[in-house]
């Protein structure tokens, strides 16, 4: 329901009419530690209050709230009851944040971030049931980094993400064992926030002073299970694509453009190998007739792979374009093209939805 919002103080506050009317549907979730909600100096410091607070995707009315004082609570029916759910693993620590199952209506995640107590240790833990009992599913994540913020992949809830002091880590396992995800870009930045876009499947993650950063297209590390990583070539199911027309600058537009380098535009097309090969992956890409149109090379490394196919045929199977005199690129029509990857023996089919540009001519 767009109309309503819910916000945490010491109690929740659920606002409806677009926040125009808002009344308390709990009572007050923290320590009440008085001693500590005093404060000397600005007055601007806080305690006792929610700092994390979220529904279920699934449920309506089921919220789970996370205090700094160290306390979980639950409700299934939007605030009229209350449970107390808060696992001593977290030991009165700050609940850096709750994180609902985008499938599993009774599960949920919390990362409880220390260091406000000298304590650096991460810790994410999982309940199926509630908050009745707990799983630690720390694992290996690295000693000395505070887990700041956990996510559940909407499509896999195998997948979780964890941001923490020095960086950004996932798990194919529920927790047995982490990776590291910054790569040779992600500065090894505290992760505050994260959120997968749902149309684009992109990870986009907030650090700490060091910017808003995407991992494009995380959607290939839901679809690696156990049984996909036994077999030794599998390509990956592609997103839809959108080819993109140029926008001209006319006059008053500025002396340039100030932005950072946009990846790669076309289709990603990702893949998994069990081993590397010795010859690199072929790529072939038909159109919906089931001619050929293009072939590409890719890598051929163990592990995940990606080539960008920019949705364009080869030269000679290109017709001219009334509009590349003003440097648009001829991309194909819309349509189902079916790509085949071949490594060595080994060979796995999908098909890729090519959309129309934003904003051309019907029937362009």
């Amino acid at each position: 329901d767009p109309t309503v919002l819910y916000m945490g103080g010491n109690q929740v506050f659920k606002l409806t009419d677009r926040g125009d009317k808002w009344f308390a549907v709990s009572g007050d979730l923290s320590r009440r530690d008085v001693d500590r909600i005093q404060t000397v100096g600005s007055d601007a410091e806080t305690y006792g209050t929610i700092v994390s607070l979220v529904e279920s995707p699934i449920r309506k009315g089921l919220l789970w709230a996370g205090t700094d004082d160290g306390l979980v609570h639950v409700t299934p029916d939007d605030g009229k009851s209350w449970a107390n759910v808060t696992p001593k693993e977290a030991g009165g620590l700050y609940i850096s944040r709750i994180a609902t199952s985008w499938r599993e209506e009774r599960t949920a995640y919390v990362s409880v971030d220390g260091h406000r107590s000298d304590v650096f240790k991460p810790l994410v833990l999982m309940t199926t049931d509630l908050g009745r009992s707990w799983t630690n599913i720390t694992g290996d994540l690295p000693a000395g980094g505070p887990v700041r913020v956990v996510l559940e992949d909407p499509a896999n809830p195998q997948v979780i993400y964890a941001g923490t002091e020095f960086g950004l880590f996932v798990t194919l396992d529920r927790g047995k064992r982490w990776v590291r995800l910054n790569g040779k870009s992600l500065p090894p930045a505290p992760v505050d926030d994260l959120v997968i876009h749902p149309r684009e499947k992109d990870l986009v993650i907030a650090t700490h002073g060091r910017s808003i950063w995407l991992l494009d297209d995380v959607s290939f590390l839901a679809q690696l299970t156990p049984d996909l990583r036994r077999k030794p070539l599998v390509l990956l199911d592609i997103l839809p694509a959108r080819p993109r027309l140029l926008f001209g600058r006319d006059y008053g537009s500025g002396q340039a453009l100030f932005r950072a380098k946009n990846p790669p535009l076309g289709a990603l097309v990702n893949y998994w190998l069990r081993e590397t090969a010795a010859e690199p992956a072929s790529l072939s890409i038909a159109d919906p007739s089931g001619f050929k149109i293009r072939t590409l090379e890719g890598p051929s490394r163990a592990g995940l792979n990606r080539v960008v196919w920019d949705l364009q045929a080869d030269p000679k199977h290109r017709f001219s374009d009334v509009d590349e005199g003003y440097g648009q690129t001829p991309f194909v029509p819309p349509g189902d093209y079916k790509i085949t990857l071949t490594v060595g023996d080994d060979k796995s089919e999908q098909v890729v939805k090519v959309l129309p540009p934003a904003g051309a001519p019907s029937g362009k």
